[in-house]
């Protein structure tokens, strides 16, 4: 099957960033015809990452934000839409995309309300047409897209992919003619406001204009008897201002001696101020050094004694717990042996799962993993904290190297698998299903 216009951009584009994976443009375009495509999750790690190489990225904000609608995530979708507003409150783009999807589908209270503390904006015409002129270029890139599958449809009407393809471009085109049909009725409203807008200021001016005919003659008989009472008035203003000059004269030469004579009776006063008060200080910073001195030993010896008391606090739980767990540990390590036969397997760790490691065995040596299980799934924890969600049953970390497998048994205890790049996920998931119920027998008998 040949491949489509918009395949052969996603080609390219792969390539492009290959060689320079932050390249910020090239990773948004990436998504857009991804999202066009109808890989969704491609996209969204696009988008993902072209806003780790700039979080004002809003072109990305905004695309992660469509994704997050077309897969039903409204909250995430609204949230992105959000951040962008906060910043640009007269971003078109997140403004048209909020008011759009919050037609469609329920918002959050509290998102509704962050919306609603958003300084407003009004659309201009040029704006509107300007985003419509964008949806327009991206429909015409769909019509190709949709074109395309159908051309090669045709040739092979048995395609199940080519079928496929063409639905999810036909998907993605009604969807974004969708927001497009919202925008041009924008527009049209628009269009129609600026409409009323001319014509009830064609007839205010024409108001206008016979207000300032009658205005300028009755200007130009006040200001005729305005220029002869202001000619007298500059007589009296004048004759005033002399009398007022001479006033204010005699007014600040005598202000000028009073404020000389306190001048120097402050500076007098200023210089016994201060004398005493860098006495008082001298005297406050000697009782104060005093003090600290005797704070700070007193600190000292409860430090010392709340750090004995600690140590043998936390050695008295490691022994208890090293008690708990002696009787059944040779029993554990049978069964973890069992994990370990399985090919790739090196390390089988029973913890708990604050980090305790319970017991452990190992095929080679291998670097303590213990803290990492626990941390890696106290993270993922409080992620879903007050989330309806099904508890988290496993955790799967991939790598070059290998994987490492954590299957959570109860709410206490978890076990830890460490397997080299030659381990089957699958058998080693059944090897450990198979021996969940001996080990919780064990620890719960």
């Amino acid at each position: 099957m040949s491949k489509t216009t918009i395949e052969l951009k996603i080609e390219a584009l792969n390539a492009l960033l290959a060689d320079n994976p932050d390249d910020l443009e090239a990773l948004v375009a990436y998504a857009e015809y991804q999202m066009r495509y109808g890989s969704r999750l491609e996209a969204l790690q696009a988008y993902q990452h072209a806003i780790a190489v700039d979080k004002r990225s809003f072109e990305a904000h905004i695309g992660l934000a469509v994704v997050y609608m077309n897969q039903g995530l409204y909250s995430d979708g609204f949230s992105e839409l959000l951040s962008v507003l906060k910043l640009d409150f007269k971003n078109i783009d997140a403004r048209v995309c909020y008011e759009y999807f919050a037609g469609k589908y329920p918002v959050k209270e509290d998102l509704a309300e962050l919306y609603a503390k958003i300084k407003p904006y009004k659309y201009s015409l040029k704006e509107i047409r300007t985003l419509r002129a964008y949806f327009d270029a991206i429909i015409e890139l769909a019509d190709f897209a949709v074109a395309d599958y159908e051309k090669q449809f045709k040739q092979s009407s048995d395609d199940l992919l080519c079928e496929y393809k063409r639905a999810v471009a036909l998907k993605r085109r009604g969807e974004f003619g969708e927001l497009r049909a919202y925008i041009c009725d924008l527009e049209d409203n628009i269009l129609a406001v600026l409409r009323a807008e001319e014509e009830a200021r064609r007839a205010e001016e024409e108001r206008l204009r016979l207000e300032e005919e009658a205005r300028r003659a009755e200007e130009e008989r006040l200001r005729q008897e305005e220029e002869r009472r202001r000619k007298e008035e500059e007589i009296r203003r004048k004759e005033e201002e002399l009398r007022i000059a001479e006033e204010e004269r005699l007014r600040l030469e005598e202000e000028m001696r009073r404020m000389e004579e306190e001048t120097r009776r402050m500076e007098e006063e200023r210089l016994r101020m201060e004398e005493e008060a860098r006495r008082a200080e001298e005297e406050r910073i000697r009782q104060e050094e005093e003090a600290r001195r005797a704070e700070e030993e007193r600190i000292r010896q409860e430090e010392e004694a709340r750090r004995a008391e600690e140590e043998r606090l936390r050695q008295e739980a490691l022994r208890l717990l090293l008690e708990k767990y002696d009787s059944i540990r040779p029993e554990v390590c049978n069964i973890l042996n069992l994990i370990l036969k399985n090919r790739g397997v090196k390390s089988v760790i029973l913890l708990e799962r604050g980090g305790f490691e319970i017991a452990s065995v190992a095929s080679e040596p291998v670097r303590e993993y213990s803290d990492f299980a626990s941390e890696v799934v106290s993270l993922i924890d409080s992620h879903y904290a007050g989330v309806d969600s099904v508890p988290l049953l496993y955790a799967v970390l991939e790598y070059k190297g290998g994987l490492i497998a954590l299957r959570i048994l109860d709410e206490k205890y978890m076990f830890a698998v460490i397997a080299g790049s030659g381990a089957n996920f699958g058998a080693l998931k059944y090897s450990m299903e198979k021996n969940c119920a001996s080990i919780l027998s064990l620890l719960n008998g």
